[in-house]
């Protein structure tokens, strides 16, 4: 009775929802947000108390099903390592290598992971990329000329 709970981690939402136990909905697609009759692993009561049934453990709770498509798309990307069935043996084997070290490199740039990693990694990426390029640009104009730039005259 009168039970909130916050669902931040799950749904985004800042404010706690209010919970009605009488709802019942028929359509099993509907919205997390709008399933005002179910409590989730991650979210907090904030406000009131209540009963529940548990319907749903571990990977198969909505956080498991976020975690189980993460887990998917990690996993399609090794795949692609190792699937080279239609080509010879030299060239399956340098093929092989090749995606493993674009793997790499994509790993450690962060270029693999969620899209909120991704692309932050490439704002990263894009900002050290532009202070290189002024870095450049800042001795290429102190080359051109030598005592412009540096020249500062002394008073006494």
């Amino acid at each position: 009775i009168n039970l909130e709970c916050d669902e931040a981690l799950l749904t985004g939402e800042s404010l706690a929802v209010a919970k009605t136990p009488a709802m019942a909905f028929d359509d099993p697609a509907i919205p997390l947000g709008d399933r005002t009759n179910m409590c989730y692993s991650s979210s907090t009561v904030t406000k009131g108390r209540g009963t529940g049934i548990v319907v749903g453990t571990g990977m198969r709770t909505e956080v498991g099903k976020i975690a189980d498509m993460l887990n998917s798309k990690q996993g399609s990307d090794m795949v692609a390592l190792t699937d080279d069935s239609s080509s010879t043996s030299s060239t399956r084997h340098y093929r092989r290598h090749w995606n493993k070290f674009k793997y790499t490199l994509k790993n450690s740039l962060g270029l693999i992971g969620t899209p909120l990693q991704v692309k932050l990694s490439k704002f990263a990426i894009l900002l050290f990329v532009l202070a290189l390029l002024l870095a450049i640009i800042v001795f290429s104009a102190s080359r051109v000329s030598p005592g412009a730039v540096l020249s500062v005259p002394i008073s006494s």
